[in-house]
């Protein structure tokens, strides 16, 4: 038997669904369009966070982690752009 999911979860599916036009029932949905759906709910749900935090006045540690992603990212392209030049 299938758990039954939280209301919020359900309204940002239903929410998202709406936006996206899809039809009323976001539990009939096929399967690509379903996950469309729970992107828009990521994606809100990740502006929500960052929205938050920018309020508060912190930087979220994701924000720092995506920071050292970004330089290691960086450092490893600069070494490769040298040894292709060698």
């Amino acid at each position: 038997m299938a758990e039954q999911q939280p209301n919020d979860l359900q309204r940002a599916r239903r929410e998202a669904c709406e936006l996206l036009g899809f039809r009323d029932d976001a539990e009939r949905l096929c399967a690509s369009d379903r996950l469309r759906g729970d992107l828009v709910v990521s994606l809100r749900l990740a502006i929500d966070d960052a929205s938050a935090s920018l309020i508060d006045g912190n930087r979220s540690r994701s924000t720092d982690q995506r920071d050292e992603a970004k330089a290691k990212f960086r450092e490893a392209s600069e070494k490769a752009k040298a040894r292709c030049r060698d």
